[in-house]
This record gives C-alpha cells, sequence and structure tokens, in this order.
C-alpha cells in the first residue's frame, strides 16, 4: 500500500467514527523520530499514535500496532462501552442522591 493509500484509509476510518480532528504529523529532531498522532475529540489526548525513525516506519505503527487504525472498529467498542459504563455510574449516583434528599 502507497503513502497516499494508507492516509486515504485512515480518513476513512476516522471519518467512519466521527473524528473531528486532523492526523498531526511531528519530527523530533533531538531523538531523530517520526510521530503521528490523532488526538482524542474531547480530552485532547493522543487518541491513536505511532512512531518509527522514517515516515514509513511511523505510519506502519500508527496503523497496524495492537491499538492502530486497522483496529479502530475494536478500539472504539472498548471506548463507548467504558464511556457508558461511566454514564451509567454518574446517573446512578445522582438518583441516589436524589432519593437521599427526598427522604
Amino acid at each position: 500500500m502507497s503513502i497516499d493509500e494508507k492516509l486515504k484509509y485512515i480518513s476513512k476510518k476516522l471519518k467512519e467514527h466521527n473524528f473531528q480532528n486532523d492526523i498531526q504529523v511531528r519530527y523530533n529532531d533531538s531523538i531523530k523520530m517520526f510521530e503521528i498522532y490523532v488526538l482524542d475529540n474531547e480530552q485532547e489526548d493522543d487518541f491513536f499514535y505511532g512512531k518509527g525513525n522514517t515516515f514509513e516506519e511511523a505510519m506502519e505503527d500508527f496503523i497496524y500496532k495492537p491499538d492502530g487504525i486497522y483496529y479502530i472498529d475494536e478500539v472504539m467498542h472498548e471506548y463507548y462501552e467504558e464511556e457508558r459504563r461511566e454514564l451509567a455510574y454518574k446517573n446512578k449516583v445522582y438518583w441516589d442522591k436524589q432519593l437521599y434528599r427526598n427522604a
């Protein structure tokens, strides 16, 4: 797969999951390494990240590592499940407080 094809693949996968942030590429001159990442929409943390000595290595790492873009469906499923559990917990705490106040 050429770099253009990889970029199209990445863009397609990110659009499928409604990522608003762009792919960012950074070259760290002090350690001579390329870094490719996409930030989380809400938390501004690295959501997907890859690094390598060359741009091609960084792109391969970004796509094919176990939590990379190639596995975005599984990664996002886990992310959504965690969000759902967190929201359910917050909802339970809220209603428990309401019951306590009304008792």
